[in-house]
């Protein structure tokens, strides 16, 4: 019974906290603010992805009114139309590409922390601390994706307002007002990018046995839900109306992801290796099974006889939701698909899940570990992503473990160095050893995006004009002649037009 008393005590000082009390959600808030932003436009290089993004955003200023997404017509262009609004308030850059991400993450974790600190402060703090420090965190925010971007706040600040308005709101009609914003929140979240639905639905399956709430409400609440939802589908069903648009994904590739491959990969997602070394092209220090073997450590830590239930039941609730929203996407996601991003949203219930454990533990043990993970996460995210990618932005390698799987180094090099020396070289076209040539296009001045080309224009193209450059990336592996043969062009090295990452030839002739 004092337990109670002491919870209900500590919760009424979360919600009205004193200076005090303010500046210790305040001192992670703002290490978390700081990891996000430092060096945003250096660390890592920009990805071809953003780079469409932005592109894609240009177009929209320009007056362009999409309704679905650049890729696919499983995600929407929400996030392209704010990365435009972004353009238009601080220029063009690869910040303002990337500010929104880190900007809505911020507001996801104040909105996942404040449903948290009115419903168990103990724990609250720690998981704010071990979001903030979370690999998959920091390095995932930092980047332009519709996914990284916006999927976290939708998510949590649909339960959010579920939870603080739809529950806790003091009048009818701001009880409502939550539901309808819930309903909202997830539709947006599944029409901004599709693997947000599992997440969601895990949540509003965990929530509704955790809760046992009764037939009666339920009603109340899944109409208010529904009438939100509706609302935020009015653009998809628009699309599909008027334009053509599919409702759904299509689904002609029925080979799934081997369930191993997945759960290693996420695995080495939350360690942090995958993230790092695709990012860098190589580890420093692996610290990578320190945080999976603290999660997995601490599980049996809440199964203890003197645990008081309703610990254990956050931790359940915590783990469900992490377990659930992995097979749901491991059950959408097509063969050949998995990495590092798909697993986002499940991760961001692993802090919550060591902070519950944690709050089980005496008083030494809890400060201990949870510093020590802390102190772990930023010293293994300052040496093997910034310091790491900082001192020779990136590696370019072909194929790097990111856990059950091989991916590649290169899609994060910077490709600036090598844009510095070609954009006022000659008014010739430039071939890329790229998957397109959208990260030249968007580094490149406005008038000079038309020389922006890819190698395979150049193998396929007979009448390649003399002058024109072209681009490898500058692998260990390779080694690189003089003078070199593509297609029916002849090259000659420019030794000095080549990079660290770039080894750079002008076509001399036309064979």
């Amino acid at each position: 019974m004092n337990n109670i008393v002491q919870e209900k005590i500590e919760i009424e000082k979360s919600v009205r906290p004193s200076l005090a009390g303010l500046l210790m959600w305040v001192i992670p808030a703002s290490a978390g603010a700081f990891l996000l932003l430092f060096r945003l436009a250096d660390v890592a290089g920009l990805h071809r992805d953003e780079a469409t993004f932005g592109l894609f955003a240009e177009m929209i200023q320009n007056g362009f009114r999409p309704l679905r997404g650049y890729f696919n017509f499983y995600t929407s262009p929400v996030h392209s139309y704010i990365i435009a609004l972004f353009f238009s308030l601080f220029g063009e850059s690869i910040w303002s590409l990337r500010a929104s991400g880190v900007l809505f993450n911020l507001v996801a974790v104040w909105a996942y922390i404040d449903v948290l600190r009115r419903i168990s402060p103990r724990e609250a703090l720690w998981t704010l601390w071990f979001l903030v420090t979370l690999p998959a965190f920091i390095v995932m925010s930092r980047i332009a994706g519709e996914n990284y971007a916006m999927n976290p706040l939708f998510l949590f600040g649909g339960i959010w307002c579920f939870y603080v308005l739809g529950l806790k709101g003091q009048s009818k009609w701001v009880n409502r007002a939550g539901y309808f914003l819930t309903g909202f929140s997830f539709f947006l979240g599944c029409w901004n990018h599709i693997v947000f639905a599992p997440a969601a639905l895990t949540v509003v399956i965990v929530y509704l046995i955790a809760s046992r709430i009764k037939i009666t409400k339920i009603s109340v609440v899944l109409l208010w839900f529904a009438a939100g939802a509706i609302i935020g589908a009015i653009p998809k069903l628009y699309g599909a109306a008027f334009l053509g648009y599919p409702l759904f994904p299509a689904t002609g590739r029925t080979t799934h992801c081997d369930f191993r491959e997945a759960f290693l990969n996420m695995v080495y997602t939350l360690g942090g290796d995958a993230l790092y070394i695709r990012a860098c092209g190589k580890i420093l220090f692996s610290v990578n099974w320190f945080l999976p073997l603290c999660v997995l450590g601490l599980a049996g830590v809440v199964f203890r006889r003197d645990v008081p239930p309703q610990k254990r039941k956050i931790w359940i609730a915590a783990a469900a939701c992490a377990i659930l929203s992995f097979l749901g996407t491991l059950a959408i996601t097509p063969n050949g698909l998995v990495g590092s991003r798909i697993w986002l949203l499940p991760l961001w219930f692993v802090p919550l899940l060591l902070a519950s454990a944690l709050s089980t533990c005496p008083k030494m043990i809890r400060v201990g570990l949870g510093t020590a993970i802390i102190i772990t996460n930023i010293a293994a995210i300052s040496v093997n992503y910034f310091y790491n990618f900082l001192q020779d932005k990136g590696t370019p390698l072909a194929s790097v473990y990111v856990g059950g799987r091989y991916d590649n180094s290169w899609d994060f090099i910077d490709l600036r160095p090598l844009v510095n020396k070609l954009a006022d070289y000659n008014n010739k076209p430039i071939y890329i050893e790229d998957f397109n040539a959208d990260r030249l296009k968007f580094l490149l001045p406005a008038d000079c995006r038309t020389r922006a080309k890819i190698i395979e224009d150049l193998v396929n193209n007979d009448n390649a004009e003399p002058g024109s450059i072209i681009a490898f990336y500058n692998i260990k592996s390779r080694i690189f002649p003089p003078k070199i043969d593509i297609g029916r062009a002849a090259g000659m090295k420019k030794e000095e037009l080549c990079t660290l990452h770039y080894v750079v030839f002008e076509i001399a002739g036309v064979k």
